[in-house]
């Protein structure tokens, strides 16, 4: 999923099953919450964020949890990580 916003929004209660990238985006005051990655090469890959809030991620089986790329700021809390490096 490609996820590219202006200000403020949010993501709840999505399953990503395989592929090269399961979440890809840009925004700035964001939540995502309750997602679960499985099997995906890279779970979340953000280009750009100012803020971004992370709290009860699942991610299984996945080559990278989450990858960085741009500016900005990630929180992450209450969230699991099985075999997920990082």
């Amino acid at each position: 999923m490609f996820a590219e916003n202006g200000s403020g929004g949010s993501l709840t209660d999505i399953t990503f099953t395989g592929g090269g990238v399961g979440l890809k985006g840009g925004s700035q005051q964001f939540t995502s919450q309750r997602l679960t990655f499985n099997g995906c090469d890279i779970g979340v890959q953000t280009i750009w964020d100012w803020g971004w809030v992370w709290k009860s991620i699942t991610m299984t089986n996945v080559g990278v949890g989450f990858k960085l790329v741009g500016d900005g700021s990630a929180v992450n809390g209450n969230s699991k990580y099985p075999k997920a490096p990082f």
